[in-house]
């Protein structure tokens, strides 16, 4: 009767009037409409599908006054814009189906379905039969149209591309510039997939190249174990900060490689790796396995050498404990371990020396402390012996201090003292120190000698390093001159924010007007 309705509706005849009231006089509009719409779902010609829905929309258009009327009634519910809603969203539902399935009966894709197939597989599964048939573009306009994840096809997409790759002539490097073009806005793809049939089609660059861009590192180092790449594995692992899957990492070591002799010789690579010797070390303590291999025997007993060498205060005892850890450590295949003890070796031993020194006036104990807690005491008291000068610049030589940290360690103990004419002579020794001028000026401020501060910072070269200081020495006059002469108006509007002088703020705005900073 609702067909009908809409064919006297479309000639333009009275009687669709007739029929509707018909319909709503048997309270059969909400029926009539499901009727249409699962007909059209029935329906595998377009037109037929068109007309049965047109037919359901314009019942709907009379679905409000009948729901009006129903609740006018004696005993009406009222509840009709429950109904109305849940036939909106069946119709709208079952338009989505319809398209959907139009899509799929194309002779192209030759896959016909009804509508009650297409429920009983749902939307997932007939996506992932599209992906099988490898009609990527279509599973992927289901998935957006259908709102559903679409993770799934692009990840198959990128592994056909990969196999489809073997036989071209496409480099790794292109290849992952493609996927990644076509992948930037998926947000729930696992490169890890990408990479694992990279691997299985004998293309490990490649897979190495998709793990890297892989976040999640549960799935990166798993696969990167399995390919044989155990040291971007371990990485990568490290990386994540995640123990279960360090010890993971660590133990398929143990049991993959050759010998023990290789696994030290992965873990002493990158001295990142020694929180992985660590980790090892702590788990055999705690196990206290009597099957515990060689290298984490010594490297326990080493440790432990290295406590007692901190605990202990006589230099005898230290050095002792130190020679034996060096010991153990080389024992073990681990260099950059027995050398760090050998170094701490040589510091206990110089320390020794120069307390025994003539010119330790003041019988400083030096044994134990870092190298620049031991220069800068020194250079403290060369206030009453200047002959330590050369002694500290020598301990500094022998250690290998770099220039730079040198040069502020000195700076700043001199300045502490108040030697400003040996300050002032060190200044010379160099005709651009390694931490600039700059460091003087502020270490002579510190003491409050703004005099001493002006001076050197006259001798700073580079303009921004000089703008800088005279900033820091509050020289706002200096650094406005500065700032007008450099034409900038970064730095004059740096001068004008940080000082409380009218006269210079009035200043900096008369030369930012001059200059054409502001009209």
């Amino acid at each position: 009767m609702l067909f009908q309705a809409l064919d006297a509706f479309d000639s333009g005849d009275a009687k669709a009037d007739e029929h509707i009231r018909f319909i709503l006089s048997q309270n059969a509009l909400e029926d009539a409409i499901k009727d249409c719409v699962d007909a059209a779902g029935s329906e595998f010609d377009y037109a037929a599908q068109t007309t049965l829905l047109r037919a359901a929309s314009y019942g709907k258009c009379f679905v409000d006054s009948a729901m009006d009327a129903s609740s006018a009634l004696p005993g009406g519910t009222g509840s009709g814009s429950g109904n109305a809603m849940m036939d909106a969203e069946m119709f709208v539902d079952m338009c989505r189906k319809i398209r959907v399935l139009n899509a799929l009966r194309q002779q192209e894709i030759g896959f016909p379905l009804t509508v009650t197939q297409f429920d009983r597989l749902t939307a997932e599964v007939v996506v992932s039969r599209l992906v099988a048939m490898r009609h990527h573009f279509l599973a992927l306009k289901i998935c957006e149209y259908m709102k559903i994840p679409t993770d799934r096809v692009l990840v198959h997409w990128a592994c056909e591309k990969v196999k489809a790759a073997t036989s071209s002539n496409v480099s790794d490097e292109e290849l992952v510039a493609l996927v990644r073009k076509k992948l930037k806005n998926a947000t729930l793809v696992s490169y890890a997939d990408i990479a694992n049939c990279a691997e299985r089609v004998n293309r490990r660059r490649l897979a190495t190249m998709f793990l890297d861009l892989e976040e999640n590192a549960s799935d990166q180092v798993p696969l990167l174990l399995s390919m044989g790449e155990f040291e971007l594995a371990l990485r990568k692992s490290l990386e994540s900060n995640n123990t279960d899957l360090i010890y993971m990492t660590l133990f398929h070591l143990e049991r993959t490689l050759p010998s023990m002799d290789e696994f030290r010789y992965v873990l002493n690579r990158e001295p990142m790796y020694a929180e992985a010797v660590n980790l090892m070390l702590l788990y055999y303590r705690a196990t206290k396995s009597s099957g515990s291999p060689a290298l984490w025997t010594d490297v326990a007993s080493a440790e432990n050498d290295l406590l007692l060498s901190f605990k202990t205060s006589d230099v005898e005892e230290k050095v002792t404990a130190l020679k034996d850890a060096t010991t153990k450590y080389t024992n073990a295949k681990l260099p950059s371990h027995a050398k760090l003890a050998e170094e701490q070796i040589e510091l206990l031993q110089e320390q020794g020396k120069l307390e025994e020194k003539p010119e330790n006036v003041k019988r400083r104990k030096l044994v134990g402390l870092s190298i620049s807690n031991t220069m800068k005491l020194l250079l403290r008291d060369s206030k009453y012996e200047p002959k330590l000068l050369p002694l500290v610049a020598a301990f500094a030589k022998k250690f290998k201090v770099p220039d730079k940290r040198f040069y502020r360690v000195k700076i700043k103990a001199l300045a502490e003292t108040r030697q400003w004419d040996a300050l002032h002579k060190f200044s010379m020794e160099k005709k651009n120190p390694p931490c600039g001028f700059k460091a003087f000026a502020i270490a002579c401020l510190e003491e409050g000698e703004k005099q001493q501060a002006e001076n050197y910072t006259a001798r700073i070269t580079s303009v921004d390093e000089k703008f800088e200081t005279l900033i820091h020495l509050d020289m706002y006059s200096d650094a406005l001159q500065l700032a007008i002469k450099l034409k900038d108006p970064e730095k004059l509007t740096n001068v004008r924010n940080l000082c409380n002088d009218d006269n210079i703020c009035n200043q900096a705005d008369k030369a930012a007007m001059e200059l054409g900073f502001v009209s």
